[in-house]
């Protein structure tokens, strides 16, 4: 593995966590580059040079939001055998304020 890949390895995660953080706090339209930079100490050209353009960051916080709820989610699978107690099980968690204040 050369160094370049294992930098973007490094810094790829660290940056999208910083998207999704700064969202939260921010809001969507709140939300800049040089603001995910700042929260991590980085330049926002380097923020620009591992992913591009915003929408492209975007694309790739979608798809963290995405597998962290999948993690969730599949904890269901393996958890409950009877369809029935699962998709309550799921349900209830969907609609609980606790989940809801996560999301």
């Amino acid at each position: 593995m050369n160094k370049k890949r294992s930098n973007a390895e490094i810094q790829k995660p660290k940056i999208i966590e910083s998207f999704y953080h700064t969202i939260l706090e921010e809001g969507f339209e709140g939300t800049s580059i040089a603001k995910i930079a700042a929260r991590i100490g980085m330049k926002p050209t380097l923020v620009i040079h591992y992913f591009g353009t915003k929408e492209d960051l975007t694309l790739s916080g979608v798809d963290y939001v995405i597998d962290a709820y999948a993690v969730l989610l599949n904890k269901f699978k393996t958890r409950y055998a009877d369809p029935e107690k699962r998709l309550r099980a799921l349900l209830n968690t969907l609609w609980s304020r606790e989940y809801y204040e996560k999301v």
